[in-house]
């Protein structure tokens, strides 16, 4: 019995000895993997702080170089600086920077705006439209003088404080030698028929030839006798007269002037043959015709009436 007590007894401390054995061998283990752990977090914090620098370093470079970088690194290392200008100077500046292009061209479409509107309140309205249908060439050269005379015995009918005569001329041939060009007389031909249907131009200039073969018609013109009967009338027929025998051309038109109107008429329209138009218009565009045509004949100008 002793002696199995011994044994007990030593086999206990081994037991004692093997347990703080393993105890001592796990603490040794712990304090390993402390020390591993250690070590990799250490080296984390290091890799991490030499790739923020190393970023610093790439975008400062680039900054350098004129680039815009957004940065986190920066953001977080330089204070924020608000680009936009506190005074009105800058404010201004920056505003023409932004939008330069898109006020030029604002400014334009105003000024275009306003160049027409001006255009359109000032520009003259016509008092009197007159059509000048010819075959002289010579008097097709000399439209802009028709005008101003037309213009000096006309009155300021709409009352802008203008007088504008407006002519609506036509070019024909005179026969088969005629060099103007064969579709543009026809193309004439159908603008006159279109005129004298609409009534637009109710005192007419127009040579012999013209009347005689292209207008025709015995009720295209108002017969003048009707309209100045204690008048001493002088044209073609009882409709026409010729525009070289009326006191006022002869104070325009002299010497070589006069004579290229040789054969050349004066008439106006009978608004019975008229198709368009009302008849309250007509009538009043007649009643301008034949006022400026009576100043015409008496020599009395618009001004000096005035």
């Amino acid at each position: 019995m002793p002696g199995n007590k011994k044994r007990t007894q030593g086999g206990d401390i081994d037991r004692e000895q093997a347990f703080e054995a393993e105890k001592e061998r796990e603490r040794l283990e712990q304090i390993q993997q402390e020390r591993l752990a250690q070590q990799k977090a250490e080296k984390a914090r290091e890799e991490a702080r030499e790739r923020r620098e190393r970023n610093a370093r790439v975008e400062l470079l680039k900054l350098r170089q004129g680039q815009t970088v957004e940065s986190p690194t920066l953001a977080v290392e330089q204070p924020h600086v608000d680009p936009r200008p506190k005074d009105f100077k800058g404010k201004l500046k920056n505003f023409w920077s932004y939008y330069k292009w898109w006020v030029l061209i604002g400014i334009v479409a105003v000024g275009v705006f306003g160049w027409l509107t001006v255009d359109t309140i000032q520009r003259s309205k016509k008092d009197l439209t007159v059509l000048v249908a010819t075959t002289r060439p010579d008097v097709s050269q000399h439209y802009e003088e028709i005008q101003s005379f037309l213009e000096r015995y006309c009155e300021d009918f709409d009352g802008d404080g203008n007088v504008k005569v407006e002519l609506f001329t036509l070019e024909f041939g005179d026969g088969a030698n005629s060099v103007l060009d064969p579709q543009y007389q026809l193309q004439n031909r159908q603008k006159l028929q279109s005129e004298l249907a609409a009534g637009n131009a109710l005192l007419i200039l127009a040579d012999d030839t013209v009347v005689e073969e292209i207008i025709g018609g015995d009720d295209v013109f108002l017969p003048l006798q009707d309209v100045y009967p204690d008048m001493e009338l002088h044209g073609a027929h009882d409709a026409l007269l010729y525009l070289d025998t009326l006191k006022g051309f002869h104070r325009v038109f002299q010497g070589e002037d006069a004579e290229m109107f040789d054969g050349m008429n004066i008439a106006l329209r009978n608004i019975d043959a008229v198709v368009g138009g009302s008849r309250e218009k007509l009538e009043k565009r007649l009643s301008n015709a034949k006022n400026v045509l009576e100043r015409i004949m008496e020599d009395r100008p618009a001004e000096e009436a005035e």
